[in-house]
């Protein structure tokens, strides 16, 4: 009993006398003086040890304290806290910059979608009318055609300098030189002969545009010329016109 109360004691007394060392090292680097009775004395201004390292006020030590901190060691730990929050920042930042292709091709993906469903689609019923409205230009054409009136049949394009009709390698500007060469190619009955169209594709691009696809055939005494068309027409004042017309001719 008496060698393990002895021990204790010992080791009470060197861990005391180690802690008392550790805090004059440590006050010491922090610019105060501790003794071994642990009395803390900051160091003098201009001394020895002001030399190494700077004057630094000591902070008022708590109530039931041994020792009293330094302002810059709090100072230091803040400073080292905001190195850590701009680390953080700056990893941030560079995770941001590495997912920025990303994000890139994201919004490229995602904006047109967006921009897709943003557009109001053509009413069921508005499509059928423009459909119903193309068809009955076509049909006129077609009639006119086979009776003989060219004129007639090109009331069916706008009456503008802007239509547009291509065939083969040429192209021709504006609805009166579109009359002409009409008029010109097919200057008798015979050579108009009998005119069909057959899968007719009519497309709504919106409320005043549409694309159409088909089959044109004639029939003639002695040949039978055909091929295929495509359309644009556009919703004018006088109704649904053509203003783009490219047919080419089977060989």
């Amino acid at each position: 009993g008496v060698r393990s109360s002895v021990s204790r004691r010992l080791t009470a007394h060197r861990r005391s006398k180690t802690c008392r060392r550790f805090t004059h090292l440590f006050l010491s680097k922090f610019g105060a003086r501790t003794d071994l009775s642990g009395e803390t004395h900051p160091l003098p201004r201009g001394g020895t040890d002001d030399l190494m390292t700077p004057q630094r006020d000591l902070v008022a030590t708590a109530p039931g304290s041994d020792f009293a901190l330094p302002s810059d060691y709090l100072y230091s730990r803040r400073r080292h806290k905001n190195i850590r929050l701009i680390n953080r920042a700056k990893g941030q930042k560079k995770t941001m910059s590495r997912n920025a292709p990303v994000a890139t091709l994201l919004l490229v993906a995602i904006i047109p979608l967006s921009a897709r469903s943003q557009s109001s689609p053509i009413p069921y019923k508005r499509e059928g009318r423009i459909i119903a409205a193309i068809h009955a230009v076509l049909d006129a054409q077609r009639d006119a055609w086979n009776r003989g009136d060219v004129a007639g049949y090109m009331d069916g394009y706008a009456r503008s300098a802007n239509t547009v009709f291509v065939s083969g390698d040429n192209v021709t500007r504006g609805w009166q030189t579109v009359l002409d060469r009409y008029k010109k190619n097919y200057d008798s009955r015979e050579k108009m002969g009998t005119l069909t169209f057959s899968d007719l594709e009519i497309t709504p691009l919106g409320n005043d545009t549409a694309i159409v696809l088909g089959r044109w055939h004639l029939q003639r005494a002695k040949d039978q010329p055909h091929g295929r068309f495509t359309l644009i027409f556009r919703k004018t004042k006088q109704g649904w016109r053509i203003v783009h017309d490219h047919t080419s001719s089977a060989t």
